[in-house]
């Protein structure tokens, strides 16, 4: 099994409990004030909640197609887990700048999805 499939899996599991657990979603959703109580844990949490189904299939379909062609290319990095590492990077990065300018909730998964689609454009397209 691949580390994509994993993700995919994970991902969709807690979207799926979190679609009808308020209380989860609150836990986890990327939040500039709790994050500055020290809930540091939601610069990756909030890769894992989707808005609704659309959201999450779309990303989950993005992932599976770019994640699996750059995991072949970090398979030989960190004992195959640098697919993992540069997603995990991927998803602190692009929620940085939402962290500086809103102090509402941020639910979006496109950082990580959006940087494998970038990498991969870049590898085998340019």
């Amino acid at each position: 099994m691949t580390h994509t499939i994993i993700i995919i899996g994970i991902t969709a599991i807690v979207s799926f409990v979190a679609f009808s657990s308020r209380k989860l979603k609150a836990q986890l959703i990327f939040y500039p004030p709790a994050i500055k109580q020290g809930h540091i844990h939601r610069f990756i949490s909030y890769g894992l909640i989707h808005a609704d189904m659309g959201h999450l299939l779309f990303n989950m379909f993005t992932l599976y197609f770019f994640g699996n062609a750059i995991e072949d290319l970090y398979r030989p990095f960190l004992g195959g887990f640098g697919f993992v590492v540069f997603y995990v990077l991927a998803l602190i990065a692009s929620i940085i700048p939402s962290s500086y300018r809103t102090l509402e909730y941020v639910i979006y998964f496109r950082g990580s999805a959006y940087s494998c689609y970038c990498l991969c454009y870049r590898l085998y397209c340019i």
